[in-house]
């Protein structure tokens, strides 16, 4: 399966992993770096290994949700007749999920 990033997706994770490295250095970003990586394998060789997203069950897709780094959650559905997964967001867990997930449904 390949994995295809959504402009918002990329945007968020670049924009947490500048944060990351302004505000704690470039150890804790290159850790983020590869908690990323993780989890990209994770979802590469297991992709139904994140659980449904209930703020996102009214779409037209199930989207999964799969906790990585401390505080960050990444937003994902298969598509089996493409043979890849969308990584459509990356959700700040501190933020409230609903709002988050609104955001998620408008793009």
């Amino acid at each position: 399966m390949t994995i295809k990033w959504a402009q918002k997706a990329e945007k968020s994770w670049f924009q947490t992993l500048q944060q990351i490295n302004d505000d704690f250095g470039y150890r804790s970003a290159a850790k983020f770096r590869k908690e990323t990586t993780a989890a990209i394998k994770q979802i590469k060789k297991f992709p139904m290994s994140g659980p449904p997203e209930d703020l996102l069950a009214s779409a037209d897709k199930e989207y999964r949700g799969l906790f990585f780094g401390e505080y960050n959650k990444m937003i994902y559905f298969v598509a089996e007749s493409e043979d890849a997964i969308h990584i459509d967001d990356i959700w700040d867990t501190r933020r409230e999920p609903k709002t988050q997930a609104d955001e998620t449904m408008e793009n």
